[in-house]
């Protein structure tokens, strides 16, 4: 007898093949599944791991599972104690069978419990299979290949941006950009105080300089007019973030750099999909660069792309991007380049991924519609996220800010409880200035905003598969965490919907 619904998801035949094992782990959202023979008998696990070294040993998708099966699996007696049981998980070993006398399932150990909501995971249910195994069968797995030059072209074609180059990750998109646009020692570059720190280590690595700036307290980007105070002799480039998805008030920060003549470096890893005055993030500036993280709009694992405007810039970076060799003559140098490239197994990822861009957007863009319905009641004691006039924002993250009036831990006491709940929740980003490698950069503004934002703010799961009973989950716990944190009394008033 298999288990009951929800566990059974974990069983498969022993004679299913590797593509419904694939599918298998694909609804679980686990990295394994367990097989059973004819009587209901566990006889073998199958991870995602072993799928992966089968399929590049030359095992097929419509093969069996049990050519890839480990048979030496881990499970526990049925009658053990479940505290004890947990105890002996390990970060390696994911979920265990507990099995009766006769090897037959009756439930299963997590280390990860199936009802959790995670703050983001990836959506691959389109051709990402297919593509990345005619790379293995092919061999085409390194940086040469054909599915990097097609996601190239299906990224530009869906931003409008005149030139793209794939690379690596997001974090040397920014590196690449800025060395690209000749940006090194002796150069500044102002960044808002309030990101990632990804933004300030690759200005930090092409040997610039970054400077501070505080952000819009309810937009969370920097403030043009300090961008503009910022400006020294030694300032070559703005770089604006798009946070979470948000665009900068762009119009504003292209007159200031056009009047001072500086290069504009969009750093959208979290903006693929946002718009404004219908002009993609990233094709504003002489260079915008992207992120495919795992938790962003597309993935492909890691992975990033750059766009710019000029062409020229553009061949410089494709050379750069691969060792500063020359495209005309293999192995000669013309500059000390860097090792960016993405490979043709991402780009195969990418591609897919693009093929659905559409759908995820539509879905992350639905997804902030419920979390705005079921949380308007409470801006009292919240903010909601307000994108900018003749703005698409693509809520990459739904950020929320408490109102003045909350004890100084809320953050921290809200996420223990939402976790609490399998729900998980992220602080927004620590300012840049307060941590250790950055607190020696000049800072223009106070900071003010930028503490608050920090201090105040909280990121909801932010998955396109979200279904509209695990957002209705998500708020009812949130409003379960405000009446915790004795929310009516701080703001004079019941809140609604707290029980």
């Amino acid at each position: 007898m298999l288990p009951e619904a929800g566990n059974s998801e974990l069983v498969v035949a022993e004679g299913a093949s590797i593509k419904e094992v694939l599918q298998a782990l694909d609804r679980t959202g686990l990295r394994v599944v367990f097989a059973a023979d004819s009587g209901g008998a566990l006889v073998g696990a199958i991870s995602d791991g072993d799928i992966r070294r089968g399929l590049l040993n030359g095992v097929t998708l419509d093969q069996p599972a049990s050519e890839v099966m480990n048979r030496n699996f881990v499970s526990y007696p049925h009658t053990i104690d479940g505290e004890e049981a947990q105890s002996r998980l390990s970060d390696r070993i994911s979920v265990v069978p507990l099995v009766d006398e006769d090897g037959r399932p009756t439930d299963f150990v997590f280390r990860k419990k199936p009802n959790y909501i995670p703050a983001a995971e990836p959506v691959l249910g389109g051709n990402e299979l297919a593509y990345v195994t005619d790379c293995v069968e092919t061999g085409w797995i390194s940086s040469q290949g054909s599915y990097v030059t097609a996601f190239e072209k299906a990224f530009a074609d869906y931003t409008g941006a005149a030139h793209v180059v794939s690379v690596s990750n997001g974090t040397v998109a920014l590196q690449l950009a800025l060395a690209s646009l000749g940006i090194g020692p002796g150069d500044e570059v102002i960044v808002p105080d309030l990101t990632f720190a990804a933004s300030l280590n690759a200005i930090i690595h092409v040997g610039a300089t970054p400077v501070l700036v505080d952000i819009h307290p309810h937009e969370l980007n920097m403030l043009p007019e300090l961008v503009e105070q910022a400006i020294t002799d030694r300032t070559a480039a703005i770089m604006p973030v798009h946070l979470y998805g948000q665009m900068c008030r762009m119009e504003e920060i292209e007159a200031i750099a056009a009047k001072h003549d500086l290069k504009i470096i969009e750093d959208a890893a979290e903006a693929l999909g946002s718009r404004l005055h219908g002009r993609h993030s990233g094709t504003w500036g002489d260079a915008g660069t992207f992120s495919f993280f795992a938790n962003k709009l597309i993935t492909t694992g890691e992975g990033g792309m750059v766009s710019f405007r000029d062409a020229e810039v553009a061949k410089r970076a494709r050379m750069l991007r691969d060792h500063g060799m020359d495209p005309a003559k293999r192995y000669w140098h013309l500059e000390p380049g860097f090792n960016f490239r993405m490979t043709n197994l991402q780009a195969a990822i990418g591609l897919a991924q693009m093929e659905r861009i559409d759908t995820l957007l539509d879905a992350k863009l639905s997804l902030a519609d419920r979390y705005y319905g079921e949380l308007k009641e409470l801006e009292d004691i919240i903010a909601l996220p307000k994108p900018i006039p003749d703005s698409l924002h693509s809520f990459w993250n739904f950020v929320i800010l408490f109102r003045e009036g909350f004890p100084d831990d809320c953050v921290d006491r809200v996420i223990d409880f939402m976790r609490t709940r399998n729900i998980d929740v992220r602080r927004v980003f620590y300012p840049m200035h307060v941590m250790p490698p950055y607190q020696e950069l000049r800072l223009v503004g106070e900071a003010r905003n930028s503490v608050t934002a920090s201090d105040s703010g909280i990121a909801l799961p932010a998955s396109p598969k979200l279904t509209e009973a695990e957002v209705t989950d998500i708020c009812k716990a949130l409003r379960q965490a405000f009446s915790m944190l004795d929310v009516q009394r701080l703001t004079g008033g019941e809140m609604s919907g707290a029980s």
